[in-house]
């Protein structure tokens, strides 16, 4: 707008020139009082025309302008008396723009009343049956990664599917130690796939990689008592909030109903929910196979949770019609049954003749063995041994065979001996399932290697594997192709680290680039171990320390290798080998596990059974193709003098009614049990009971009590999976955590009785002192004789007697009084075995290694290494160990760089620990409470039972154990108790008390013995009464008058818990999926459980791409509330309307009906009043009834 001034007169005296200003002002008044005059009203001329930009502005137009206003914009609009017309005129354009929305309704209320109004359409809380929206969330699991934040929002696609889908959030969680990115998605295209990549760009550098999500379960036992819709948590450890609904249900038979006949005692709950089993320490176990066998030898039975054994191989083969035919004529000759049938595995040299009148009667042998069997077969027919001779060249036949006559001989040795479980036969090949008798079909190899190698029998045997390792930067290693990576795995103790896992291969590929499936990656081969996600891949220097390193995502095997298991040696570089899986290569190379000895093969035999003999016979026979080790094994969880029950069998075990199957112990390993006492069982299968899954937990306690207990069990193995009694207790040898600590230089040795011991010093003093490099374990007045000793030869080959100074020191005297004492003063002075001719090495370029110290002789996990420093002039003066390496069992032998000079004399200082877990390198110097993990335990009587799981298809109530294994270790039993002077009859059931404690419950009582069952795990006796606390009895006790119940069973092993098999109903058969949680792997066996039954369910894990959330109602216009109304056709219809104002109806209710109603809609109003009294008082609202109008 042009700013105008709204007056003219005051500049009107400027408008005249001087001369009239000066000669003329009366004229210039005059002019200027006119015009004064043309302003003096608003309304007056040139008021009115310095002012007309002015008046364009609603707001500062004159109110006789507004007529005009109204008359052009709001031609026939109603205006109320109260109206502000500017604010009326002025906003007119919002109102017809709105016209038709709750907006034009509200403004119109504002312009006509200055009145705040809304407007409600009854029609959006009317009741509608199936309109509520209901949401189930999607979403996938992918790995961690730093791009997956910016995903959000944005469209990604596989790597392999092309699916694509729009992220609309990112969580991350996380489980077992695993962090897994969570991308909530929408829009989704296609289907993405497990183990693809995903990215919001097409590259797949650091791309995460789907990793699936619980998708369904697949049911395996019912429980029972369920209902269709009940709903069901998912536990496991992998993952967390899963919940499945039971969609089908059962009645079943086979299934274990368990009864709680005595609680025992010392037994602990077990935390059910946390995720975390390490810290469940009751085991219950369900015997799921029962096995009927003739257990009358109470002498020697089975042992509780000794493994049983059925040793069975399935056997592939081909051209082997002969053989099937033989099986399938003897079952169906003998009613289904092959009791007494037996298969050969024989090792055949076969040799083919054609007789003619030349050779006659006698014919060539080709002889392997003059020891080994042959048979003799003509045209097919195998020839009875007293038709023909043998000598070690020839077979003479009694009667010559003709010309033309076919005559094979196979030379065979018998390798094993079987009873056939089952057979099955096609065209295409033969498989039988073998229970062992003796030896084994599987293939056995004799290994000859380039130099000697020193496995150890019953070794497992390695060959090089081919890896593939996916890493972020693989370009890190590019310029180390052909060199040694390593993984190391430590796991931190309380009081210090272990190596927990080691595996090492050569680099071959470093790419940098990827490909669809996965990102960058490193290829090793030769590659030995298990390699671990997460971990890190490592590149070495000499001296130990890092060169690079890079965090493995995941894991391939490109190539396995072959295992099998080192039976014996032939020669020093031969070994014969049972081969377990794959097939073994010359020129591959193979490595112990224990003994970490890797040697490369040069040539293979084979020596294994090449053919199978039906009955023995060579004509019902066939070729081995494959054979697969199917031993069946449990664990024994009870036993009676007919049944022994097994628990955790890997599969049934093979019964033939007849067959002399059997099963076995093997106790070996046992370290605690007399083999002479007590030899391994083996004992013919009667009968066979079945059953799986059957199991529950114990729910609640009673009369329970806390103690402080050790859960290590010296019976058990050590960090480095070596049995702690094979642990030598003063040096910790055998440990397989030793290490190497340092190296000492010596000269000469001290021996006593035979103990020799190295010396590294001898003083020029009076008394001579002498320093071992060890303790030397001495003790006072023992006589030495010194030997070897460089420069102070004066002492060599001398005996002398000691005065202890230190463990490590003592003095020499001349007699065993030591009054006389050595003055050494003038002896030649000591010289330490540095040798000479030795260079300098460094620690970037060690020059010291080590051979041996690992298990067996062999190689520890990881070798030490260390470097020379001399004097300058070739002599040692230390050798500083730079990487002590890792994994040694004793002491290795040190070796020098080789010297034209004098060899040094140096001793390796060994050091290293027992192996237990809170400190694995505590040996004999360590403090008790260091080594040795303790917990409180709370525990008590079991009262009842939880989280059953009835099984299914068991056909013999079975065994079961409740066990814990750190309270039954301690051994507490029942107790016998010597007493005197009782005054009345003491009740069996009831609890004694002594000094106004419980001391235990009565089992059964006479006038002079009191048989009691421990119910405290501290229990000591004074010299005080014993008194029955319900009979009032009491009784003399002296102290000593106890007694252990040896034949009782001990705390935490002494509940009663029966299994009778029954039918049981509302065993549930299916499952859906309504929270697919997070972190869950596939194919695993889960529990689910609800909070209301006692039954729980398992349930084999799928898990696949895209995960579901539970699902919400975004709306809920379909539900019963008390905001939800049923249509009445007047207020509550879709087409009516209520303007909520503090004006009544009747003022706005013409003027809404002509400017602003629509057609076939219906007009309420209601009065609704707000008074703000005070920022700081709530509002009051009041409502008067609605009025309508039609």
């Amino acid at each position: 707008m042009h700013d105008l001034s709204k007056t003219i007169s005051e500049y009107i005296e400027q408008q005249f020139p001087a001369v009239y200003r000066e000669d003329g002002p009366n004229l210039v008044a005059f002019t200027k009082a006119y015009y004064e005059f043309m302003e003096n009203t608003s309304t007056s001329p040139t008021t009115l025309s310095r002012s007309m930009f002015q008046n364009r502005d609603i707001d500062e137009t004159l109110d006789s302008f507004l007529v005009h206003f109204k008359e052009k914009y709001l031609s026939e609009f109603p205006y109320a008396k109260a109206v502000d017309k500017r604010f009326v005129i002025k906003h007119i354009m919002d109102y017809y723009r709105s016209k038709g929305t709750p907006k034009a309704t509200e403004l119109l209320i504002r312009m006509l009343f200055n009145e705040e109004a809304s407007v409600y359409y009854p029609g959006d809380d009317i009741l509608r049956a199936s309109h509520s929206k209901y949401k189930i969330p999607k979403y996938i699991e992918v790995t961690q990664s730093a791009r997956s934040a910016g995903f959000v929002e944005n469209q990604i696609t596989g790597s392999q599917t092309g699916a694509t889908a729009f992220v609309e959030g990112l969580v991350k969680k996380r489980v077992q130690g695993r962090i897994i990115d969570i991308l909530y998605i929408s829009n989704i295209k296609g289907s993405f796939r497990t183990d693809e990549l995903v990215s919001d760009d097409g590259l797949l550098t650091n791309a995460p990689k789907i990793i699936g999500s619980l998708s369904s379960m697949n049911v395996t036992n019912g429980g029972r008592n369920n209902a269709v819709g009940d709903l069901f948590n998912v536990l496991d450890d992998t993952g967390k909030q899963g919940k499945v609904r039971v969609t089908g249900i059962e009645d079943a038979t086979g299934r274990v109903d368990f009864e709680l006949v005595d609680g025992g005692t010392g037994y602990t709950l077990n935390d059910l929910d946390d995720g975390d089993t390490s810290d469940d320490y009751t085991d219950v176990r369900v015997a799921t196979a029962m096995i009927a066998v003739d257990n009358s030898n109470t002498l020697n039975q089975f042992i509780q949770f000794e493994t049983v054994k059925q040793e069975r191989e399935i056997v592939t083969l081909i051209s082997a019609q002969d053989f099937a035919d033989e099986y399938f004529d003897n079952l169906a000759a003998n009613s289904a049954s092959v009791a007494d049938d037996f298969v050969l595995g024989v090792k055949v040299y076969p040799t083919a003749y054609t007789a003619n009148s030349t050779n006659g009667p006698a014919f060539l042998r080709s002889t392997v063995s003059d020891s080994n069997d042959i048979v003799v077969i003509t045209n097919n027919t195998i020839i009875a041994n007293t038709e023909y001779s043998t000598n070690s060249t020839h077979i003479v036949f009694d009667s010559d065979p003709g010309d033309g006559a076919v005559i094979s001989v196979l030379e065979y040795v018998v390798v094993a001996n079987s009873k056939v479980s089952s057979l099955s036969a096609d065209d295409a090949n033969t498989s039988a399932t073998l229970v062992i008798t003796s030896g084994t079909f599987a293939n056995q190899v004799s290994i000859d290697t380039a130099d000697n190698t020193s496995l150890s029998v019953n070794e497992i045997v390695d060959e090089e594997s081919t890896i593939t390792l996916e890493v972020v930067d693989s370009s890190i290693f590019s310029s180390h192709i052909g060199e040694k990576l390593e993984m190391k795995k430590f796991t931190t103790a309380a009081n210090g680290q272990y190596l927990s896992a080691y595996a090492y291969g050569y680099l071959t590929v470093a790419n940098t680039t990827g490909n669809s499936t996965i990102g960058e990656f490193l290829t090793l081969e030769p590659a030995f171990g298990t390699f671990l996600a997460t971990e890190e891949i490592e590149l070495y220097y000499a001296n130990g320390s890092v060169q690079a390193t890079e965090t493995i995502d995941a894991v391939s095997i490109t190539t396995a290798g072959a295992v099998g298991i080192a039976s014996s040696a032939s020669d020093a570089n031969t070994w014969n080998v049972e081969v377990t899986s794959g097939a073994f290569t010359v020129g591959k190379k193979i490595r112990g596990r224990e003994t970490r000895v890797e040697e490369t093969i040069s040539a293979i035999t084979a020596t294994g059974a090449s053919d199978v003999w039906y009955n023995g016979v060579a004509t019902a026979n066939g070729v081995i193709d494959t054979v697969a080790n199917n031993t069946v094994t449990g664990v024994v969880v009870g036993q009676n003098t007919t049944y022994v029950g097994l628990f955790s069998n890997t599969s049934a075990f093979s019964y033939v009614e007849g067959a002399g199957m059997t099963i076995k112990t093997s106790r070996e390993d046992l370290k605690e049990i007399d083999l002479a006492a007590q030899p391994n069982l083996e004992l013919t299968i009667n009968a066979v009971g079945t059953g799986s899954g059957a199991t529950f937990q114990p729910g609640a306690l009673e009369n329970e009590e806390t103690v402080t207990l050790n859960t290590d069990f010296v019976g058990a193995k050590n960090v480095a999976n070596v049995a702690f009694l094979d642990v030598i207790v003063g040096t910790a040898a055998n440990s397989g955590i030793g290490f190497v600590d340092s190296i000492t230089i010596n000269s000469g040795v001290a021996t006593s009785n035979g103990t020799s011991k190295y010396i590294s010093a001898i003083s020029q003093a009076n008394p001579a002192v002498v320093t071992t490099t060890t303790e030397h374990g001495f003790t006072q007045g023992d006589a030495v004789t010194i030997t070897d000793v460089k420069g102070m030869t004066e002492v060599n080959g001398n005996e002398y007697f000691v005065a202890i100074l230190s463990t490590t020191t003592f003095a020499l005297y001349q007699n065993s009084g030591l009054s006389t004492s050595i003055n050494s003063t003038g002896f030649t002075l000591y010289i330490t075995g540095g040798g000479t001719g030795y260079a300098n090495g460094t620690t970037g370029s060690p020059n010291v290694t080590f051979t041996g110290g690992g298990y067996a002789g062999g190689n520890p996990v990881v070798s030490a290494t260390g470097f020379i420093t001399t004097n300058g002039s070739g002599v040692i003066t230390s050798i500083t160990i730079n990487n002590h390496g890792e994994g040694y069992n004793t002491t290795p032998t040190i070796v020098l760089p080789s010297t034209s000079g004098t060899a040094a004399q140096v001793v390796v200082n060994f050091d290293g620990g027992y192996g237990f877990v809170k400190n694995p390198n505590g040996d004999s110097t360590s403090e008790f409470q260091s080594l040795f993990t303790f917990d409180d335990f709370t525990m008590g009587t079991i009262t009842s039972l939880t989280r059953i799981n009835p099984g299914t298809e068991y056909n013999t109530d079975p065994f079961i154990s409740v066990h814990n294994k750190y309270i039954a270790a301690y051994d507490r039993k029942n107790i016998y108790l010597n007493i005197t002077l009782v005054t009345s009859n003491f009740t069996p059931g009831e609890i004694v008390e002594q000094d106004s404690t419980e001391k235990g419950v009565i089992i059964s009582a006479n006038s002079s013995v009191l048989h009691l069952k421990r119910t405290r795990f501290n229990t000591s006796w004074t010299a005080s009464n014993i008194i029955g606390k319900s009979s009032g009895a009491i009784a003399n006790f002296s102290v000593g008058n106890d007694a252990i119940d040896l034949v009782s069973r001990s705390m935490g092993d002494n509940a009663i818990i029966t299994g009778d098999v029954v039918v049981a109903d509302g065993v549930a058969t299916a499952v859906e999926i309504i929270d697919s949680g997070y972190g869950y792997l596939n194919n695993q066996s889960m529990t689910l459980t609800n909070d209301t039954s006692l039954f729980a369910i398992t349930a084999n894990s799928v898990v696949a791409t895209e995960g579901t959330g539970t699902g919400f109602w975004e709306t809920t216009t379909s539900h019963l509330s008390d905001t939800s109304k049923v249509r009445d056709n007047k207020y509550y219809q879709e087409y009516s309307y209520d303007i909520q104002t503090g004006v009544s109806i009747n003022r706005y209710r013409d003027i809404v009906k002509k400017v602003l109603h629509v057609a076939g809609t219906e007009l309420f109003g209601t009065v609704v009043k707000n008074s703000v009294i005070n920022t700081n008082v709530t509002t009051a609202t009041s409502t008067t009834d609605t009025v309508s109008t039609s």
